[in-house]
Formats: structure tokens, C-alpha cells, sequence
């Protein structure tokens, strides 16, 4: 991947998401919860200690953190919330990439 000319990481797919040490999980909004819960849950996330990028997708959130134990300690409290529930998930090419370029300069 390059970002206003820089090289960012290399490598086969494989490779990139193994080097980007990244764990995943989705977070997913039950049957006839309120998407504005969603919506306010991505925003808390992106704050929260141990969670490095949150991604919308559909009805739910991919929320990733290089530090897994503190990626699941952001997320535990999550789980006791009524509209939510929580799926380990492999990280994919797109956490990888949405990561890099939110660590990236003018990312």
C-alpha cells in the first residue's frame, strides 16, 4: 500500500494482514435494535483504550486493536448491552488497510 507516496507495507495479502498484528471483532446490532445505538457504540469505541480503528459495516462494526487483550477488555462491557452482540472474526485486507491509513499522515 502507498499513501501520498509513501510506502506503507508490502507483501502478499497473507502477509500484510499477519505483519499488521491486528486482532477483529464484529460487533453486531440484534434484530430490531436502533441503528442510532450503532452509530453512538462506533463513536465510544474509536475513543477506547486497546481499540486502534472501528469500521462501519452494514449493521455492524469490525473493531480492531493490535492489543487483543486490550481490544476485548474495550468490548466485555459491550456485551451485557441488550442490542449488541459480539463474534470473534478474522482480521481482513480492508481492517488492514482502513488501519494503515488512519495511522498514516493526513490519515
Amino acid at each position: 500500500y502507498i499513501n501520498l507516496g509513501k510506502l506503507l507495507v508490502e507483501g502478499t495479502p497473507e502477509e500484510v494482514i499477519a505483519h499488521s498484528e491486528l486482532t477483529t471483532r464484529l460487533v453486531s446490532l440484534r434484530a430490531g435494535g436502533d441503528e442510532r445505538a450503532l452509530a453512538e457504540l462506533a463513536a465510544e469505541l474509536r475513543e477506547a483504550p486497546g481499540v486502534d480503528s472501528v469500521i462501519p459495516f452494514g449493521l455492524a462494526l469490525r473493531v480492531s486493536g493490535r492489543d487483543a487483550g486490550g481490544l476485548d477488555a474495550a468490548i466485555a462491557p459491550i456485551a451485557t448491552r441488550a442490542p449488541f452482540e459480539i463474534e470473534r472474526t478474522a482480521t481482513s485486507l480492508e481492517d488492514v488497510f482502513v488501519y494503515l491509513m488512519q495511522q498514516a499522515p493526513n490519515g
